[in-house]
């Protein structure tokens, strides 16, 4: 997987959702705009995470006074902004978690796919909220170390069955760690490239759910009572 890859799988999702035809959609309104705006904080978040990223080379990255050297500079303002990457996919994850139970309007095969990797009691989603991490600079390594859990593919759903109670050892088969390469100017073009690329997957997909609301939605289902918190659902930590 590359860089934000994990973000993109996220976007297909969604994309290949709302190309079902929906049986009463305005009951789902209200949370599908909360997954409008996780989607926004995602994008944004993410352009400027590669915004820094990209700045090793920059006027300002490479005058520097509280740091050792650029290149300290350069990573812990990174690592600060994909910090923030970080919280803002999370409360994605979480939203579109929360959006599960509306999602019946697309149908039971699709409600599927999303219970076993999203129901609030799916090992998936929380393993995916325990491990989350979109890049962190490591200096002596000039790499960006990653740890993130795909979403399993079609042929491999048979394994979050059981989703409940899916071991350890299953969901490793999903677990993406990767080392990128960020040593020299065009490493550091190239990364930025295709992390650009896939925000911009993810952009696409909030249009497309930005034009489903468009259709579907009034006021006044935007503005209905969402449902109460789910009493069972961990909280993040």
């Amino acid at each position: 997987m590359t860089l934000f890859g994990d973000m993109l799988q996220l976007g297909r999702l969604i994309r290949e959702t709302l190309h079902n035809e929906p049986h009463e959609p305005q009951r789902s309104c209200a949370a599908l705009y909360d997954l409008y705006r996780a989607l926004d904080a995602v994008i944004e978040s993410s352009r400027v995470g590669l915004k820094e990223l990209g700045s090793l080379h920059t006027d300002s990255v490479q005058t520097t006074k509280s740091f050792d050297s650029p290149e300290e500079k350069w990573a812990y303002f990174t690592n600060k902004a994909f910090e923030k990457v970080d919280e803002s996919v999370i409360e994605l994850v979480t939203a579109l978690s929360a959006a599960e139970h509306a999602l019946k309007i697309f149908g039971s095969e699709v409600h599927l796919r999303f219970d076993y990797h999203l129901g609030a009691k799916a090992a998936w989603y929380k393993e995916f909220v325990r491990l989350y991490d979109a890049g962190r600079i490591d200096v002596a390594s000039r790499k960006v170390k990653r740890s993130v859990l795909r979403l399993a593919e079609d042929d491999e759903l048979a394994i979050l069955a059981d989703y409940q109670t899916v071991d350890p050892e299953t969901l490793d088969r999903l677990r993406d760690v990767e080392d990128l390469d960020v040593a020299g100017p065009a490493a550091i073009a190239r990364l930025v490239e295709v992390g650009e690329k896939n925000v911009e997957g993810l952009a696409t997909a909030r249009d497309e759910l930005a034009a489903f609301i468009r259709k579907y939605c009034t006021l006044d289902s935007l503005l209905a009572s969402r449902p109460p918190e789910r009493w069972w659902q961990e909280p993040r930590k």
